[in-house]
């Protein structure tokens, strides 16, 4: 029985992906392409996005051939109960590894631009404590706080409208400088900026109108790929693509350009709406990996195990979210994420190949 709290529609989908895929890869996205392809870098990120909705396209289909059940459920009727408990885990590990490194980012992110002096424990403790809260009340309500996102993005984009005086054209020509071979080869590169829409093998039983899914995630995907573009581009268009290579985090640096003649410090605000755009993407991960373990264990109705479960499970990740020793090993664990779920989704076209078989062999058994 699905729980009350869970239940979204599927517009909420559309916030929930866009909620997933736009947080810490847009951060650095524009100097990783500049230093890929130069100032071609938006044109990529356009290939990529393309290839992204191909690949929900694929997904919607896979779950629509199983029903009403996740990932989790249809490991045990592809693999059996063993084999299909052993994927079922492996994909929770998945989830856990992507909600540990963005945990471990979002607080390294906020030390190096606001709180420096604050013990990282201290920080994590209190950065996880919303996602705990919105976690255990349910998806319905994690969609209803990440509605606040889609805001913010209008907001950030805004404010990139009160640069474009410094925005020169000059820094995006040629178009196509790069070459279509290199700008294809890096559009295939799993990115993992566009992660998030994975998601959706997780939540879709909980979505009421499923009719309407695979729209609202495409669109959901399109709105995430037009704010690429449209950050990408302003940046490379700001900084140029020489200097956008030495920035490591070139969206705040542009936080630090424009000086509003009343408002002192604007730099920090625009900053500061960074901050429940990026703990947004990790709830989406946390719950999805908490959920899914409930469901695992069987625990979705006992409130005392699921109480149990969230504290251990949050101690886990904060615990784990230490073990990076630094930010160059942290960035260099983040990369390898985009190739971890460039698995994940390969795993689900396997999975989706197997239903023929599946539901081949049940047919051979009704006959005879």
């Amino acid at each position: 029985m699905i729980n009350k709290a869970n239940e979204i529609s599927s517009n909420q989908v559309f916030i929930f992906v866009v909620s997933a895929q736009v947080g810490f890869g847009i951060l650095s996205m524009a100097s990783t392409l500049a230093d890929d392809i130069g100032h071609d870098g938006w044109i990529a990120i356009a290939f990529a996005g393309m290839i992204t909705a191909l690949l929900i396209c694929l997904i919607v289909a896979t779950l629509k051939r199983f029903g009403n059940i996740t990932i989790i459920e249809i490991n045990n009727l592809i693999f059996g109960k063993y084999i299909g408990r052993i994927f079922s885990l492996l994909a929770i590990a998945y989830l856990t590894y992507a909600t540990v490194l963005m945990m471990r980012k979002f607080n390294d992110i906020i030390r190096l631009s606001a709180l420096r002096l604050t013990p990282p424990l201290v920080l994590t403790s209190f950065i996880i404590i919303p996602i705990i809260y919105l976690s255990w009340y349910g998806l319905k309500y994690i969609c209803r706080y990440s509605t606040l996102k889609i805001f913010l993005i209008i907001i950030v984009t805004l404010y990139y409208i009160l640069l474009m005086k410094y925005f020169r054209f000059t820094f995006l020509q040629p178009i196509g400088a790069a070459g279509a071979a290199k700008i294809i080869k890096v559009s295939f590169s799993p990115f993992t900026s566009f992660i998030g829409y994975e998601l959706l093998t997780f939540i879709y039983p909980y979505i009421k109108d499923k009719k309407k899914v695979l729209r609202n995630t495409l669109y959901a995907n399109a709105f995430t790929v037009v704010f690429y573009i449209i950050t990408v581009a302003m940046l490379t268009g700001f900084f140029g693509e020489v200097m956008l290579k030495q920035l490591l985090y070139p969206v705040f640096s542009l936080a630090r350009a424009y000086r509003a003649p009343v408002v002192e410090r604007l730099d920090l605000f625009f900053i500061s709406l960074w901050f429940p755009i990026m703990i947004s993407t990790v709830l989406t991960y946390y719950f999805c990996a908490y959920n899914s373990i409930k469901i695992v264990f069987n625990i979705e109705n006992n409130k005392q195990k699921s109480k149990l479960l969230i504290w251990c499970f949050t101690i886990a990740v904060i615990l784990l979210s230490r073990l990076p020793k630094d930010m160059i090993q942290l960035n260099t664990l983040f990369d390898q994420l985009g190739y971890v779920s460039t698995a994940y989704v390969g795993y689900i076209f396997i999975c989706y190949l197997l239903s023929f078989i599946k539901r081949g062999n049940k047919k051979n058994e009704k006959s005879a």
